[in-house]
């Protein structure tokens, strides 16, 4: 679960970088939209959208 964590936190400091002045749509399973801080309190329904601000 760790590795699954670096990959998704390398891939999102990129997407800062890259898309800096931008919206990004990303589409994904709950998995991916945990903290390390909620991992096992979280839930995210089917088709639920979640916005993340990440200035």
């Amino acid at each position: 679960m760790l590795a699954v964590a670096q990959r998704i936190y390398n891939l999102l400091d990129e997407m800062k970088e890259t898309y800096r002045d931008h919206s990004v749509l990303i589409v994904t399973h709950g998995g991916v939209c945990r903290s390390n801080e909620q991992f096992y309190r979280f839930h995210q329904g089917n088709c639920e959208m979640k916005e993340y601000d990440c200035l």
